[in-house]
């Protein structure tokens, strides 16, 4: 808690478009910092994994706000947008090279598979009401998550 009244809050950010770039800047930096915690990781596959449950988590302490920066996202200024995805595609090209530089998969499926790793994250904190209503939490999802992916770094991609 810090003490600061939501009246006070006000007077530091003027508009919604102002909070949501704010958040959308501490997301990008905690995302960007976040390989590094695991450069020490041998395996790329548990390299892989300790990455996608650190941003599950992550996803999880800031879910609210990322709900948020969700639905705000489309009144961002051009070059906020800009910043967003190209912070969205360094993940996910650090995600697909893990995948590729643990065997078994090329550059395109490896992309592929990188893809759906980042939209089920994205389910996770967008679509709360579901994984609410079955019961599921954060524990259960990244397991479930982390099986998926380990299950399709040991099988042959579709051509």
């Amino acid at each position: 808690e810090t003490g600061l009244s939501m009246g006070g809050l006000y007077g530091y950010i003027q508009t919604k478009d102002q909070l949501a770039a704010m958040i959308e800047d501490a997301v990008r930096q905690s995302s960007e910092q976040m390989p590094a915690w695991f450069a020490h990781i041998e395996k790329p596959a548990d390299r892989l994994e300790c990455l996608v449950r650190a941003f599950i988590y992550s996803a999880e302490i800031l879910q609210p706000w990322l709900f948020f920066v969700f639905l705000e996202s489309r009144g961002l200024p051009p070059e906020q947008k800009n910043v967003a995805k190209e912070a969205e595609l360094r993940f996910h090209s650090h995600l697909a090279d893990l995948i590729e530089a643990d065997g078994g998969h090329d550059a395109d499926s490896a992309f592929l598979l990188a893809a759906h790793c980042m939209a089920f994250i994205q389910d996770w904190y967008v679509k709360r009401w579901k994984y609410h209503a079955a019961k599921v939490d954060v524990d259960v999802f990244a397991a479930s998550a982390v099986q998926l992916l380990r299950s399709r770094l040991v099988s042959r991609p579709v051509p």
